[in-house]
């Protein structure tokens, strides 16, 4: 226990134990284990959430070895959330690791006891569908989503925010392969993570009913009302 607590000293220094205390009693389910979900489950785990749900049903590949930082080259061919599993444990061993090698479609299930989702996925199809099912379950969604040096980053709340399917309605839902480099995944995931925190702790301002528009090609961050 002593071992645990001197892991988040610095940021309990910072937080204080009220905030730490509700994170370590928080679910958090990561929807795609790829560029993003790399990165928000690490920093999930490294915060000290209670329990992380992974759900991707890919397989490592080399292509992926740019920006998604769970995994190594003799990891390629293996399925990404038991090699996922495998390094968040090896991190942090108190929070429980989850694995869910399936797709987000309409048959897919929210566990019971997730208070939050981490929308870590690569096209909007799937996104509305995650959405919804954490609407109707009445939990938050934290989207990120990347393309080149550009990224967004917005805050779903049933009764708080806009619908993802109202925020972005008239999206071209065809999926393309995105460019991506790691300093975009890696930053835009990163603040999806303070994000899910900050909703965790009730720290303000978020982006609850806030859309937050990057760009690192010109260092540009902008924040508009959705």
């Amino acid at each position: 226990m002593k071992s645990e607590l001197s892991m988040f000293q610095r940021q309990i220094e910072l937080l204080g134990t009220d905030c730490q205390s509700k994170i370590a009693d928080t679910v958090i389910l990561v929807a795609g284990i790829g560029g993003l979900g790399s990165v928000v489950a690490e920093s999930l785990v490294r915060f000290g959430v209670q329990k992380i749900y992974i759900v991707d049903n890919g397989l490592i590949d080399a292509p992926d070895l740019n920006r998604q930082i769970l995994y190594t080259y003799k990891d390629i061919g293996r399925p990404k959330v038991l090699v996922a599993k495998e390094r968040l444990s090896s991190i942090n061993p108190s929070c429980e690791i989850v694995p869910m090698d399936e797709k987000i479609s309409e048959s897919f299930e929210l566990p019971n006891d997730v208070d939050g989702v981490a929308d870590c996925l690569d096209n909007f199809a799937d996104r509305f569908t995650l959405a919804e099912l954490a609407w109707n379950k009445g939990i938050f969604l934290v989207h990120g989503g990347i393309n080149g040096f550009w990224g967004q980053i917005t805050s779903i709340v049933p009764n708080k925010s806009p619908k993802m399917k109202d925020l972005f309605a008239g999206v071209d839902e065809e999926r393309q392969q995105v460019q991506v480099i790691m300093p975009t995944s890696g930053i835009v995931a990163l603040l999806q993570s303070l994000e899910i925190v900050k909703l965790i702790c009730g720290i303000e301002p978020n982006l609850i009913g806030k859309l937050l528009l990057i760009d690192l090609l010109n260092y540009d961050f902008d924040k508009i009302e959705v």
